[in-house]
């Protein structure tokens, strides 16, 4: 076990004054890599916080076990870039971000599912 000069009841707290600020109740999911597990941790060690959130997740891991499946070629590109991963919570949260912004932009460009009107493709 980490020790810290914190109760899990202070960095709750602090934790809730942030989300507040930015996320209204039940409208935010989790979202980063297998967050599953962090969402258990929290409803065990912050219950309020896991009240908070909404219970979908946004799990980024799913985006890459599927484009390793379908399209590897371009997720070797991530996986390169990504290999000096160390699991310290700023970077995993800096390294979400940026994993999905990637997608967003590798996987999900609005401008290849725009389809005018009356042309429809299959």
């Amino acid at each position: 076990m980490l020790t810290s000069r914190f109760t899990l009841d202070v960095v709750e707290a602090e934790i809730m004054s942030l989300v507040e600020k930015h996320c209204p109740a039940g409208e935010c999911p989790l979202a980063g890599y297998s967050v599953q597990c962090d969402r258990e941790v929290l409803k065990l060690q912050m219950p309020r916080l896991y009240r908070h959130v909404h219970h979908q997740i946004l799990d980024v891991a799913g985006f890459f076990t599927a484009a390793n499946l379908w399209i590897p070629e371009h997720s070797q590109y991530w996986a390169r870039r990504s290999s000096a991963y160390n699991h310290r919570a700023l970077q995993d949260v800096r390294d979400s971000i940026a994993a999905l912004r990637w997608i967003r932009e590798k996987f999900f460009d609005p401008q290849k599912f725009y389809e005018p009107q009356g042309q429809r493709r299959l």
